[in-house]
């Protein structure tokens, strides 16, 4: 994806979410841009947040990486984040399929705070 994709901060997001979202904008980027966040792993609410990309369903399944991701980076940074998800990937782990496989959003960041 990061050989077409801009990112969600940049003008060229394309990811699907973002392109059948209001203005082609992200509901949770659109949201932490307005609050002068960098993401939204800088909010206070993000624990019980429940806009846009969070309540996203594809096939009758849950999402729940994006959002274990940002509570994982919320309590460990960016940095700590890229370590750790490289560790998950060096043995294996279908990122983000496999977090999105165990079930809830507390089991996804579960998961990935087990390859600290």
């Amino acid at each position: 994806m990061g050989q077409w994709c801009g990112s969600c901060r940049s003008a060229y997001n394309c990811c699907s979410f973002a392109t059948i979202s209001e203005e082609g904008i992200c509901p949770n980027v659109k949201c932490a841009t307005e609050h002068g966040f960098d993401g939204c792993y800088d909010c206070p609410d993000l624990k019980d947040c429940r806009k846009g990309y969070y309540v996203k369903e594809y096939n009758g399944e849950q999402e729940y990486t994006a959002k274990a991701t940002a509570m994982f980076i919320h309590k460990y940074g960016k940095e700590e984040y890229t370590r750790t998800l490289q560790k998950a990937i060096a043995v294996g782990v279908a990122y983000a399929g496999d977090f999105d496989k165990t079930g809830s959003v507390e089991a996804a960041l579960k998961e990935i705070e087990s390859f600290l």
